[in-house]
């Protein structure tokens, strides 16, 4: 019984890994030639979907930003050189969804703003000082 178990989750986290999207592309952002007519991100003179990578300087990674048909959705985050999450934020076509996190430092928040399907600031909204103070705090209902 065991054993089936142990194959069965093996089966199941294989299947998950296999239909992760390989067909959506991952770029450079730097050096890609993208283009952003009017909001909408265009890469061979076609709204984009994938992946884009930024990175810093000295060669970290500073961001990685989903799209699809051009516009921001799913997952876009930003690091710190150091490697620690700088910002972490959703979209949906485009627009802000859900919770957006930022950092002043690693341990050191500096924003949290909760967004609704429309992209307007719905529930909690806070920011800090960069010594960690609380300097706003808002409530939001449908915007």
């Amino acid at each position: 019984m065991r054993l089936h178990i142990v194959t069965y989750s093996f089966i199941l986290i294989s299947f998950f890994i296999s239909c992760k999207d390989a067909s959506l592309p991952v770029i450079e952002g730097a050096t890609a030639g993208l283009i952003n007519k009017k909001g909408v991100l265009i890469f061979k003179n076609k709204p984009y979907s994938g992946k884009v990578i930024y990175y810093g300087d000295t060669k970290y990674l500073k961001s990685e930003i989903n799209y699809l048909k051009g516009k921001k959705h799913g997952l876009a985050q930003h690091w710190f050189p150091t490697g620690e999450l700088k910002e972490k934020r959703t979209y949906t076509n485009g627009i802000k969804t859900g919770v957006h996190y930022g950092w002043w430092a690693p341990d050191i928040l500096k924003f949290v703003y909760h967004f609704n399907t429309e992209g307007a600031y719905h529930g909690e909204v806070k920011e800090w000082y960069r010594d960690g103070q609380l300097y706003m705090c808002f409530n939001y209902n449908k915007g």
